[in-house]
């Protein structure tokens, strides 16, 4: 159980088993999909997929969905210190509750259907078509969540955790940002800095700001500073003075490993300062 302190505090990266940790990751991805189902379904699918989007409660330790209204309001929670999805209402009272160790996909929906019920909606809606595939797991295929470590939940917890924090701070320093948003496909937190917004945001010109738990790209949790949309030249971008590196393969951008940060006595102004780098190149590029 987490400390009330650790839960507002930076939560310190220290090493751990990065295999290990993929799993983790690996299997609340597909856990997370029955969260973002809630407000997919009964706000109504939308072109970018945003009533599916999550965001980090940092009180609880949970990644939350939307709010839908029905009965009573409520939303779909995963913890990170039990590996249990809630549904709680607006004073954050426990509807239902559910423990994923030891449990399938399809026993998590029918309970999920149940408590749907009780607050006056159709079950009919619910469904796990998904508008994006992901990738293979065994859950996939009607085997059950393992019961994980709980230690290693709070370390990948924490990374979500310090993301948001981080995100936050940063959200002080620039003008114009977005909302703090967990993908429900790609399982990572990212924000946008806008730099010059247009009458369509399919065209505005910003920087994201991210960090993924491990993906297609790198296996192991790393933050990364990227542009969008307009493509920058790599012969204009310096090289980092941080432990950062400038990726230059399907995607352009800065990234920095969690793991770099393991021997830091300063761990929240190290990633500070390699966010404020990459994005201060990023910025005279793009404003030139």
């Amino acid at each position: 159980m987490l400390r009330v302190s650790d839960k507002y505090d930076w939560f310190r990266f220290a090493p751990v088993d990065l295999d290990a940790l993929k799993d983790l990751k690996d299997q609340y991805h597909q856990a997370l999909q029955n969260v973002a189902a809630v407000g997919r379904m009964f706000l109504g699918e939308d072109e970018n997929d945003r009533n599916a989007v999550l965001h980090w409660v940092p009180g609880l330790w949970r990644l939350a969905g939307q709010w839908v209204t029905a009965k009573e309001t409520f939303r779909s929670s995963i913890s990170f210190e039990d590996f249990s999805i809630y549904l709680v209402n607006k004073k954050v009272k426990t509807l239902a509750t559910i423990n994923l160790a030891g449990k399938k996909q399809n026993q998590v929906l029918v309970w999920l259907e149940e408590h749907i019920i009780n607050l006056n909606l159709s079950s009919s809606h619910l469904v796990m078509n998904l508008p994006y595939d992901l990738p293979p797991h065994p859950t996939q295929k009607g085997e059950s969540f393992s019961a994980p470590d709980l230690q290693l939940c709070k370390c990948l917890g924490g990374h979500f955790h310090n993301a948001f924090f981080l995100f936050s701070e940063m959200k002080e320093l620039y003008e114009r940002t977005s909302g703090i948003d967990i993908s429900p496909e790609r399982f990572d937190a990212r924000m946008q800095i806008i730099l010059k917004e247009t009458d369509e945001e399919a065209t505005n010109t910003y920087i994201v700001v991210g960090f993924s738990p491990g993906d297609e790209f790198f296996s192991e949790p790393y933050y990364f500073v990227r542009s969008w949309p307009p493509y920058v030249p790599e012969s204009k971008l310096q090289p980092l003075r941080t432990r950062g590196f400038w990726y230059e393969d399907e995607w352009i951008g800065a990234v920095y490993m969690v793991r770099n940060l393991w021997d830091s006595n300063d761990q929240r102004s190290t990633i500070m300062y390699f966010f404020s780098e990459a994005i201060d190149q990023l910025m005279k590029i793009l404003l030139d």
